[in-house]
């Protein structure tokens, strides 16, 4: 997609030297006169299609956006972990470096920060220890959809590899069955999937990083310390259970493993990140609709994973297979010898009815007793759920990754000049998925909002096509938008939305704004080196 961008939808400066030189004052003025070790970042990201589908195993195809999270750290000597951030309305925080497994439910803003932390000391054994001071600062809008947490946690664990991983050698991870091996000792790790912590394997990216010290860069791909990219994205998806989020990596592998100028197809099991040429003549205008999202808050998105679940080991069952070795919908569609999406979709319309199921319901299904079903498919915050939607969750789940493999088809028959389609016509197929995604994550998956549906709306004047972008409940849309309509694209929504939700002219660029796809996570500033411009 073309990158330029518009007046008044331009995104907030990224502003990487900006934001290198005021946290490295937040870090002097909090922690006295010793510079930080070293200063991360890692970005949001914008998923273009593929909602709510990483976690059921299937392939999604984000961007990641210039606006990121940047944390300073450095060693102290008093065995504590200290927490700052740049913007005082978020309160310091500071624990034994012992208890950083105690991360609060519901968690705190930093409680991400030790997600990222814990995670690579627990699952990569790099030994956080002796104490470390940490400054944070935050240019991904939070609770907007674009992922801000999981960049959190992202620079965290990017942080603690980059101070600590130099003496991860001395602390090799013992293996089990292909696994690493966890200790048992706190609720918080009992709250862990551990289906989902394999060993990574290399994919191949590459990328245009500044390579800074304890980086090394091969044909499979960047590594810090020993540590690569891919294997943190899947410790970082699994850490980010600790906060109670059951989802599917999708956005720890974006926010780590993005390539400037071109999507990201993600698939999973291996965990494996694909670039994606996308078609000029179009860019996609990422709308804010100011409703908070926050996953980790409620409730609504476990139990999306449970109704998956749940829909899974029926399907499972009533197609004669064991049911309980049944991962997840991808590998249900494989165990059934790669049925197309459509003989999926038929199977779902056959098997599961329309109405919601009970608990008493699932059981006689599986055969099991309900407490069971509480136990064993359940999480901590569904367990009192009693009515579970199956048949609309596993419809949007087999059409949403049909999607995205047509999505995918048509960049790269565009890509490689063997579409039958005029460019125009490339671009309308685009945003008719688009739209077509956002119309089952509302009636589907009931993950929408009216705000959200409100700009899905508004944008239909100027734009190819627009959906809700991250979980839903709130945050944002990304509309697919012709470069010669940004600016009348951008003036509707200001006049039909924005002015009525009070925000002035000149804050437009804070909640409204073209996206170009942008690198992944990197290592910004090392101690001895120049403050970058």
């Amino acid at each position: 997609m073309a990158s330029d961008r518009a007046p008044g939808s331009t995104a907030p400066a990224a502003d990487g030297g900006d934001a290198v030189t005021a946290l490295r004052q937040v870090f002097l003025s909090s922690f006295g006169s010793s510079n930080p070790h070293t200063i991360v970042r890692a970005p949001g990201r914008v998923n273009l299609i593929g909602e709510h589908i990483d976690y059921n195993g299937y392939s999604v195809l984000p961007i990641a956006i210039e606006q990121s999270i940047y944390i300073a750290v450095g060693p102290n000597t008093d065995g504590r972990v200290h927490i700052v951030n740049h913007d005082p309305k978020f309160e310091s925080f500071s624990c034994d470096v012992n208890d950083i497994h105690n991360i609060g439910n519901p968690p705190a803003w930093h409680d991400y920060v030790l997600c990222g932390l814990y995670g690579v000391h627990e699952h990569l054994h790099v030994p956080v220890r002796s104490g470390v001071n940490l400054a944070v600062l935050g240019r991904v809008p939070p609770a907007a959809g674009l992922s801000s947490s999981s960049a959190l946690v992202c620079a965290a664990a990017l942080a603690g590899v980059s101070l600590f991983g130099s003496v991860r050698e001395h602390c090799q991870p013992s293996e089990k069955d292909g696994q690493v091996e966890h200790s048992a000792s706190t609720e918080n790790e009992k709250k862990c999937l551990h289906e989902g912590d394999k060993q990574a394997t290399d994919n191949g990216v590459g990328s245009s990083h500044n390579l800074s010290p304890g980086f090394t860069s091969s044909p499979g791909g960047l590594s810090l310390h020993g540590v690569s990219y891919e294997e943190l994205a899947r410790v970082c998806a699994l850490s980010e259970k600790y906060v109670g989020t059951q989802g599917g990596g999708m956005d720890q592998a974006a926010s780590l493993l993005s390539v400037e100028g071109n999507a990201q197809f993600i698939s999973f099991n291996p965990l494996r990140c694909e670039a994606v040429t996308l078609p000029t003549g179009a860019c996609f205008v990422v709308a804010n609709c100011m409703a908070p999202a926050n996953k980790a808050a409620t409730s609504d998105f476990n139990m999306r994973v449970v109704e998956c679940r749940l829909a899974t080991c029926l399907l499972g069952k009533r197609s004669g297979l064991s049911w309980r070795q049944v991962v997840n919908m991808a590998d249900l569609q494989r165990q059934l010898g790669g049925l197309s999406f459509d003989r999926m979709i038929s199977l779902v319309e056959t098997t599961l009815h329309e109405e919601p199921y009970t608990l008493e319901e699932v059981a006689e299904a599986l055969d099991i007793p309900p407490l069971e079903v509480v136990s064993s498919l359940l999480s901590k915050n569904t367990e009192h759920a009693t009515s579970f939607c199956l048949r609309p969750r596993a419809l949007h789940v087999f059409s949403e990754a049909e999607r995205v493999d047509a999505f995918r088809r048509t960049c790269d028959l565009w890509r490689d000049g063997q579409s039958h389609q005029t460019p125009d016509e490339t671009l309308r197929t685009l945003g008719d998925l688009m739209l077509a995604s956002h119309e089952s994550a509302r009636l589907q998956y009931c993950c929408s909002h009216r705000l959200l549906d409100d700009l899905v709306q508004l944008s239909s004047r100027h734009a190819l096509g627009a959906r809700l972008t991250g979980a839903g409940w709130g945050g944002c849309t990304v509309a697919l938008v012709p470069q010669d309509s940004v600016v009348s694209h951008c003036k509707e929504l200001y006049d039909n939305f924005y002015k009525g939700m009070g925000v002035a002219e000149d804050r437009l660029s804070d909640v409204l704004f073209c996206s170009s796809p942008a690198r992944g996570a990197e290592v910004v500033w090392a101690a001895g080196e120049a403050i970058p411009l």
